[in-house]
This record gives structure tokens, C-alpha cells and sequence, in this order.
């Protein structure tokens, strides 16, 4: 029993290895224009992605290590999340159906979670809010008034 319960814990960090190593082969995919692999990547990144914030529901592993996973699975669907929110509607609505989320809200939610954690990716998902706030936000033209609060 000691055995499953720690293999359990070895495979969520596993899976999100996984997970980062397929989303960074799909961006040198991408500039390798090979887009369909891309495609396919960023797919399998999002599914252990999604997989790994299963786990975490019932991770039971020592607190130290539950922050490092769940920042890193929460760095992950937060980016996804928040970079399928700005693309264009018919974008959305195409993966969407693909089964991916596009929620600002939630992606936002869960980088300032991920930044918060005293971390190893705390200040990576700190740099995608950064990018997130003075550049993209400033250029929609989008209110930033709760992140001035904080």
C-alpha cells in the first residue's frame, strides 16, 4: 500500500514533465512550421495538464511537494487558458470543441495562485501575469483595476 502511494505521487510529477516537455516540442514545432505536430503537442500537454489537476484532487504527499505540483499544473492551465481567451472568437469556439478551455477568469485565478506559492515556477507564472498585464491588457484596452488593489 506504502508502494501505490508512492508511485501515485511519482507519477503526477511525471505527468507534469510530461506535460511541460510537449507544450516546449510543440513551440520549437512551431518554429520549425511542422504545425500539425504542434498541434498534436499542444493537445497532449493540455490533456496531462488536465490529468495532473485530477490528481491533485486526491494527492495525499507531503505538503512541500503538493505546492511544487500544483503550482506547475496551475502555471500551466492558467497560460492555456488565459492565451485561448485573447485569440479571435472563431478560434475559441474551434477549441473549444477540441476540448481545450478558454476561461480569462480562471486563467488568471490560477496564475495568481501559481505566483503566490513560494515555488520552483512561482516566478514564471510572476512573468506570464507581467507580460499578461502591461502588454496584452494595454493593448486591448482592458481595465486592470483589481490587479492595481493587490
Amino acid at each position: 500500500e506504502a508502494l501505490a502511494a508512492t508511485d501515485t505521487k511519482h507519477k503526477l510529477g511525471a505527468k507534469l514533465v510530461q506535460a511541460h516537455a510537449y507544450l516546449q516540442g510543440a513551440f520549437l514545432q512551431i518554429l520549425q512550421k511542422r504545425l500539425v505536430k504542434a498541434a498534436w503537442n499542444i493537445r497532449s500537454s493540455w490533456k496531462c495538464f488536465q490529468c495532473a489537476l485530477d490528481q491533485l484532487k486526491t494527492y495525499d504527499g507531503p505538503a512541500e511537494m503538493r505546492a511544487e505540483h500544483e503550482t506547475s499544473t496551475k502555471l500551466g492551465i492558467g497560460s492555456f487558458n488565459l492565451i485561448l481567451s485573447l485569440m479571435p472568437p472563431l478560434v475559441i469556439a474551434v477549441t473549444k470543441v477540441l476540448g481545450f478551455s478558454a476561461d480569462r477568469q480562471l486563467g488568471l485565478k490560477y496564475l495568481r495562485e501559481a505566483y503566490k506559492h513560494n515555488a520552483l515556477m512561482s516566478p514564471i507564472a510572476g512573468l506570464v501575469l507581467l507580460l499578461y498585464l502591461t502588454t496584452t491588457s494595454s493593448m486591448l484596452a482592458e481595465q486592470t483595476e483589481e490587479y492595481r488593489k493587490e
